[in-house]
């Protein structure tokens, strides 16, 4: 307990059936009881933090108990809502004839493996971003193993992934500016884009 008092990010985990959820649950509450500000928020499909609690949760903080709220995270909602910001990311980048191309193979990639881990891992990073500076701790009641290592695993794969594409966008950058804007750096929205998902990625790692 004593080192668990020292950290202000818990992840719990461990196989289905163990416990998860309610050791998550106790942890959060026994920090609420001590006067530390607590979220505890459900990485798992099957959520069980809100029977615990008597108390329906939300993709949106709800309060629990004295300086203690909790989080559902809802993994279909998640992947959509993922998806829209790439389609948003996408606006003004791509030639309007070729849009409705672009969102349909998008919305593909909703179905495809990884998707919904991509989302959920977005959703995590931002909670982590958005809430450590209003909450002593915030716990995550982890869906089982499997799930739980290839979500985390994916700071790895996407950080490899992302700087291969940013190499190859300065290389596209650096030949424009050299061939036909007059040695003049260009703003680049995409490259910016990537720029700032492989620091989310960073702070994670």
């Amino acid at each position: 307990m004593n080192q668990l008092t020292n950290q202000q990010i818990i992840f719990v985990g461990g196989k289905g059936g163990v416990g998860k959820s309610t050791s998550s649950a106790a942890l959060a509450l026994a920090f609420s009881k001590q006067g530390l500000d607590t979220l505890v928020v459900s990485t798992d499909p099957a959520h069980n933090l809100g029977d615990i609690f008597h108390k329906p949760l939300s993709h949106d903080k709800t309060q629990l108990d004295q300086n203690l709220w909790g989080i559902e995270i809802d993994s279909t909602k998640e992947t959509k809502r993922y998806m829209e910001q790439v389609k948003s990311n996408l606006q003004g980048l791509v030639k309007s004839k070729l849009v409705d191309e672009v969102n349909r193979q998008i919305d593909l990639a909703a179905a495809s493996p990884g998707a919904e881990e991509a989302a959920l891992f977005d959703r995590l990073i931002s909670i982590i971003l958005d809430e450590k500076h209003h909450f002593d701790k915030i716990i995550f009641d982890t869906a089982p193993t499997g799930h739980t290592i290839r979500l985390l695993s994916l700071p790895e794969l996407m950080s490899v992934w992302i700087d291969g594409m940013l190499q190859k966008r300065q290389k596209i950058n650096d030949n424009y500016t050299q061939l036909l804007n007059d040695g003049e750096p260009i703003d680049d929205p995409i490259y910016e884009i990537l720029q700032k998902r492989k620091e989310k990625i960073f702070i994670c790692a």
